[in-house]
């Protein structure tokens, strides 16, 4: 596995601990598994492991932590070692050999290269990790700042000849020069001070990395289902459909005081979302006040119910809705047309005096007058047909600029637009 893989695995292990340390119920157990069997977490300086119990065989993964040695230091322990020799005892072998009063020199000989190597070997790491990353850093930065001031200098002659685009010359200078400054500023706080010379560059006052990577990470997938055993463990919520369904013997307590209460105040399956939010906008505790307090514990005791029955999805069944009362239909009182009898033609004088029940055809009959939006009040009563069924409401503030509709607060608890065509005003 690469370095990206690596970190994965760190960030999946110390999630899961952080979930299992917040006492999270839904994730102390592998999923599936029953609370008993707890996600197990173990570290050492090598290595750390996830698995679903104390069980070798419920092991997830195995993360071996990359390795490091700090430079001083580990320095330091290798010339102890050199300084007390192979026997620790601290003698100087290469006097002692002068003079032929030993006979191990070459063990010390040995164990004295190994230890020089070593140091050797730590100090080339430690150049090659920083040295070289430093050298193209800068190798970068004064190329870059080379062609800038070329840049800057041909953009100042141009202005001592007082160039034609000469603002445009003037912004792009300004522009240049914050620049140069900015990356400046960044590059002294990547490594510090910086003095050049003719053949070399300084660098001082820099605070180095003291820490350099002996081996790198790596992980080992032990169980290859591990990502589907750490999801949470919570359960599934039904659908609300399955409740749809059940037969009322096999409804529990709890789910037919629901479809009571539900049934009661109309909150059927099929139309549920729209049925509560209706009821929950009129029964709301904060809109709906009681007298005293207790009809107010009552007013949040029952809305509480009902969230609490729409939550879980135990609502009215559909076969349980109560028919919607539509107006009979008034039988059709127009005798039926009999054929015309052929008549004989009556002379008919003309009389002097006109029927006094029939309008004269020089009055034409007042037509009904068409109400505006200044007919209107604010608090006013108002009725309208909607959808066969006659609704009564209230005017509410009165937007003239809307001339064909009005703001009506509806018996029901809606806040809707209405059409002033539709609208009667209730007198009284």
């Amino acid at each position: 596995m690469n370095h990206d893989d690596y970190l994965e695995h760190l960030g999946i292990y110390y999630s899961q601990k952080m979930k299992v340390l917040a006492k999270n119920p839904q994730f102390i157990s592998c999923k599936g598994d029953s609370l008993t069997s707890k996600k197990v977490f173990t570290e050492t300086d090598k290595d750390i492991t996830i698995s679903c119990s104390e069980k070798k065989q419920d092991i997830l993964f195995i993360v071996t932590l990359s390795k490091y040695i700090h430079k001083e230091n580990e320095i330091q322990k290798l010339l102890d070692n050199l300084n007390k020799s192979f026997d620790s005892k601290g003698y100087n072998f290469e006097v002692l050999n002068n003079h032929n009063l030993i006979k191990d020199y070459d063990k010390y000989s040995s164990f004295k290269t190994e230890n020089q190597q070593k140091i050797e070997e730590i100090k080339n790491k430690y150049k090659e990790l920083y040295y070289n990353h430093i050298t193209e850093k800068i190798e970068g930065f004064y190329k870059n700042r080379i062609t800038l001031l070329k840049e800057l200098n041909l953009i100042t002659f141009q202005l001592k000849n007082k160039a034609e685009n000469y603002i445009d010359l003037r912004k792009k200078y300004v522009g240049l020069v914050t620049q140069l400054q900015n990356e400046y500023l960044e590059f002294q706080e990547l490594i510090g001070k910086i003095t050049r010379n003719e053949d070399s560059i300084i660098i001082t006052n820099n605070q180095k990395n003291p820490f350099i990577k002996v081996s790198d990470g790596s992980v080992k997938i032990v169980n290859e289902n591990y990502e589907e055993l750490l999801k949470s463990n919570k359960p599934k919520r039904e659908s609300k459909k399955n409740n749809f369904n059940k037969g009322d013997k096999n409804l529990t307590p709890e789910e037919k005081s629901c479809q009571v209460v539900m049934c009661k105040n109309e909150v059927y399956e099929t139309t549920h979302k729209k049925d509560f939010r209706k009821w929950a906008l009129k029964n709301h505790p904060d809109k709906k006040k009681g007298e005293n307090t207790e009809e107010n514990e009552k007013i949040n005791n029952e809305f509480q119910i009902m969230s609490d029955c729409n939550d879980k999805g135990i609502l009215c069944p559909e076969s349980k809705k109560k028919p919607d009362k539509k107006p009979d239909k008034k039988p059709d009182k127009t005798p039926d047309k009999k054929p015309d009898k052929k008549k004989t033609p009556v002379l008919k004088l003309k009389q002097d005096k006109t029927d006094p029940d029939e309008p004269s055809p020089e009055t034409p009959t007042p037509k009904k007058k068409t109400l505006t939006i200044d007919d209107f009040k604010e608090d006013m009563r108002v009725e309208w047909q909607h959808r066969g069924k006659l609704i009564q409401g209230t005017v509410d503030k009165i937007n003239k600029r809307k001339k064909n509709k009005l703001m009506i607060i509806w018996d029901n608890g809606d806040n809707k637009e209405v059409e002033i065509n539709k609208l009667k005003i209730i007198e009284g």
